[in-house]
């Protein structure tokens, strides 16, 4: 580019000095010394002038491509302490840049894995760039071979006329957080069964309302488990009872005071009494 550069300057010079010498031949009819005096003068002067032209672009272009290639080192420093996974692709699905996190985590080197399609990485059915901002969770293959879980966060590359070019994606390992959640999920349905089927009558109270109920209670009491979500806990159980429990509650609450049981008289729906031995825990 500098080579063709200065030739079109030095062709540019070159005519300007051949029209400065027929200008002036033609306007004053100048003798040949005095045309190639003023020839030595224009060329010596405009070769100057091109010259310091030249340094100072090329300077400035020297200046702009360091200062441009030590602008992109420090991202790419920045992109490779990230502990997620950062890399972007192009409208064809494949990879133009990847962060030091994404050649550990797929065990390839980073000059390997440009130029490879996304969907072939993930093996993922739908690998489009999205239009807009879009999170997902993906699970994809591992090295290990035990597949993991990814939260991605993708947002379309657009250039200046707005036209979506490729996509940027971030991506970070929610495995063991996906595991946890499923284990809390087992845990959450075998408590919920137990709580459901055992024969013992078992709620959750709140401010002296029912909050949970499980079918026995609802059978000792003669209520539906929807109406005693809806009774206030004084209509089930004796007045004298009643205050006797919230005392012994706020023991244990406040007090530290280990849970005992307690026997009660509750009100059936139908008006008779029923003796139960009631148990009351904090959460």
């Amino acid at each position: 580019t500098s080579q063709k550069t200065q030739k079109l300057l030095v062709i540019i010079s070159m005519l300007g000095l051949i029209a400065v010498r027929i200008h002036y031949i033609l306007l004053y009819g100048m003798d040949g010394i005095t045309v190639l005096f003023l020839d030595f003068a224009c060329g010596t002067t405009g070769s100057i002038i091109i010259l310091l032209v030249f340094e100072t672009y090329s300077k400035s272009v020297n200046r702009y491509a360091s200062g441009l290639k030590d602008s992109i080192q420090f991202l790419q420093n920045i992109s490779d302490t990230n502990p997620h996974l950062l890399f972007a692709r192009n409208e064809e699905d494949k990879l133009i840049f990847v962060n030091q996190a994404v050649e550990t985590w797929t065990e390839t080197k980073k000059e390997d894995l440009i130029g490879k399609k996304w969907s072939d990485i993930s093996a993922l059915a739908d690998s489009s760039p999205p239009a807009d901002k879009r999170e997902t969770k993906i699970q994809l293959p591992h090295p290990s071979g035990t597949p993991k879980w990814l939260k991605l966060l993708e947002v379309s590359i657009e250039n200046t006329e707005h036209i979506s070019i490729g996509t940027f994606s971030m991506a970070m390992d929610i495995t063991e957080q996906e595991l946890f959640e499923k284990k809390l999920t087992l845990s959450a349905d075998k408590y919920r069964n137990i709580f459901e089927n055992t024969p013992v009558g078992m709620a959750v109270i709140r401010k002296d309302q029912f909050m949970r109920t499980n079918q026995a209670l609802a059978e000792i009491s003669g209520y539906t488990k929807e109406e005693l979500i809806s009774i206030p806990l004084k209509k089930i159980i004796d007045p004298e009872d009643f205050d006797y429990l919230r005392e012994c509650t706020k023991n244990q609450i406040f007090q530290g005071a280990p849970p005992k049981a307690h026997e009660l008289t509750y009100r059936h729906k139908e008006g008779s009494n029923r003796l139960v031995l009631d148990k009351i825990a904090p959460l």
